[in-house]
């Protein structure tokens, strides 16, 4: 009953629940900082060159100080694609 009256406070007030799971980022990791392994080599911390569009991070969303989500994993990997873009 409780969860009840909170998810319906939640939507009655305008907002949207967000999944703050974190997603895998490709191409945006620096040379030996990838989370884990591809087809060419199996464990994290292996990969041979900064930004290789085959090795991923793990990002996480971006939340306020009371927990809420304000930016999605996918937007803050979609940034971070943006900055690797324009140094490249």
């Amino acid at each position: 009953m409780a969860l009840a009256l909170a998810v319906a406070a939640t939507f009655a007030a305008g907002t949207v629940a967000v999944q703050a799971k974190p997603v895998k980022c490709y191409g945006v990791s620096l040379k030996g900082k990838n989370d884990c392994g591809t087809k060419l080599h199996a464990c994290a911390g292996q990969s041979t060159k900064d930004y290789d569009p085959t090795e991923w991070i793990y990002v996480k969303a971006v939340k306020n100080e009371n927990g809420a989500v304000i930016e999605p994993a996918k937007d803050v990997c979609q940034s971070l694609k943006d900055k690797v873009a324009k140094l490249k």
